[in-house]
């Protein structure tokens, strides 16, 4: 019995700690209202581009802003109706690139110098 009520209560316990981290999580780059922009920082070094497969929110027409740094020369796709594609060169100065969503759904950005799925924009 005692270790039934001690199994539950881990898991409760843990359950809760991975909501609250999924809520700070995406509280971050948006809180999902479309007057405040959406900033997402991309990092891509060494062979490697952070973030990777990271889940952000948006509202139809808000803009979302990408911070880009980069040490090679790549380019950020947006799979978006219409397409979104910046050319990102090698250096180390942050590069921006604004644009905004019309349509709900998700939305995949990718790296086609890595073939490597940076975000997934869940528009709504």
């Amino acid at each position: 019995m005692y270790r039934t009520r001690t199994l539950g209560l881990l898991v409760a316990t843990a359950t809760l700690g991975l909501s609250l981290t999924a809520c700070s999580d995406d509280s971050s780059d948006s809180d999902g209202s479309s007057d405040q922009p959406v900033t997402v920082d991309i990092t891509e070094k060494d062979g490697k581009i952070e973030p990777v497969g990271k889940v952000v929110k948006a509202s139809t027409g808000q803009d979302i802003t990408l911070v880009v740094t980069s040490d090679v020369d790549d380019e950020i796709h947006v799979h978006s109706d219409p397409e979104h594609e910046f050319e990102v060169a090698a250096g180390d100065e942050e590069k921006e690139f604004t644009f905004s969503v019309d349509t709900p759904g998700t939305i995949e950005v990718e790296s086609h110098g890595l073939e490597v799925t940076i975000l997934k924009l869940e528009v709504s």
